[in-house]
């Protein structure tokens, strides 16, 4: 394996074996999401990564976390043929299948609700029936996507611990630029191995009080009219928005400890967090988009429905 790339799932370095570092943190920016894998795999592939559990941390408007529906399961074995199967949508759960992720944190803005807010903890694996990808994930994320099936029917089975997390905009209780307090954001820092860019967090829980500023919740402000199906409505949203709000201390909590779990972490910063909009908004009609709505919309099953 000396210089060359594990296929996706490809066995763990050798007992023993040192895992190399770089001399500084790398950084690869690609257009569509789904391209920054081979990256990883590179990483992994050259033992800058290890070949399983790596914690991920996806900053996006999107959960990426849908699977190829048709594609059989073993095509994470050859990487080529896996990379040309993905899109935007269904890149991270690949990984999952073949080992190499353990943990997803999805860190996403206010509007981007596709998964319920806390951690979700599922099985990823062959479903036996049909060979393909399939999770034991309960959230309408999965289901609607005809996703899911129960744990029995699943061979080869990789754990998933998923926490989804809201960032809500905070800021310094201090911070001003004429009082030479430095702000939050810069006072910030983790403290990782440094020699490696890919260790993962040193940062004992228990040493948050030290090193992060106090911080206040910045009030929501007014976006306008929420409008269209696809929105929830003013009141209700104004009340998700109070309902969810953490400080920004417990949220750097949860996540660093999420990446004490792994190995190493990973950081994708898709920048469709920041600004994204729909556009089907201007392809159709205000009916012919509400006509779509309701042909596609998807009716949860009872909470207590059977499987």
């Amino acid at each position: 394996m000396s210089g060359e790339e594990p296929g996706p799932g490809g066995a763990s370095p050798p007992r023993g074996a040192a895992r190399r570092h770089y001399p500084a943190l790398p950084v690869w920016v690609v257009e569509d999401h789904q391209d920054v894998l081979p990256f990883i795999y590179r990483a992994i592939g050259s033992k800058h990564l290890p070949a399983s559990n790596i914690s991920f941390v996806h900053l996006d408007s999107h959960p990426d976390l849908l699977i190829p529906v048709n594609m059989p399961a073993d095509t994470v074995f050859d990487k080529e043929a896996l990379f040309s199967e993905l899109s935007i949508e269904n890149w991270i759960m690949p990984a999952v299948y073949a080992g190499h992720i353990s943990q997803v944190v999805w860190l996403h803005p206010w509007w981007a609700q596709q998964i319920s807010e806390g951690k979700h903890n599922f099985l990823v694996g062959k479903d036996v029936s049909t060979t393909t990808i399939r999770v034991t994930g309960t959230d309408h994320y999965f289901l609607s996507d005809g996703l899911y099936v129960p744990a029995d029917q699943l061979e080869n089975q990789k754990p998933l611990n998923l926490h989804v997390i809201l960032i809500d905009p905070t800021e310094s209780s201090n911070s001003s630029e004429g009082n030479g307090e430095v702000t939050s954001a810069k006072r910030l820092k983790l403290n990782t191995d440094d020699t490696s860019a890919t260790s993962s967090s040193s940062v004992a829980a228990d040493d948050f009080d030290h090193i992060i500023p106090s911080v206040k919740e910045k009030e929501t402000q007014n976006a306008g009219a929420l409008t269209g199906a696809e929105t929830l409505a003013e009141g209700s949203a104004s009340s998700w928005l109070k309902n969810s709000k953490r400080p920004i201390r417990d949220i750097v909590k949860d996540v660093c400890q999420v990446l004490q779990k792994g190995d190493a972490y990973v950081l994708d910063i898709d920048l469709d967090f920041f600004s994204v909009k729909n556009p089907f908004k201007e392809m159709y009609t205000q009916t012919e988009y509400e006509l779509l709505q309701e042909l596609y919309s998807f009716k949860k099953p009872h909470k207590n429905a059977t499987e």
